[in-house]
């Protein structure tokens, strides 16, 4: 599982809302938030799916932490 260094939100959106992220990756605006927020981990492929929406040079690490279960 992974989660969202949330400290990076502000700097990861750069004027997107989270609504069009959402609508990018496939997910509703309050499953972004809690992602985003840093209240709920997501699977390795979602993560990636945001982090490429994001930015697509970016790499998963950039903007995700792998946490143990």
């Amino acid at each position: 599982m992974y989660k969202f260094k949330s400290e990076l939100t502000r700097i990861a959106l750069q004027g997107r809302t989270k609504v069009y992220i959402a609508r990018l990756v496939g997910l509703t605006k309050a499953h972004i938030t809690n992602i985003f927020n840093g209240r709920c981990a997501t699977r390795k492929l979602t993560a990636l799916c945001i982090t490429k929406s994001l930015n697509n040079d970016a790499e998963l690490e950039d903007y995700f932490v792998r946490i143990e279960e």
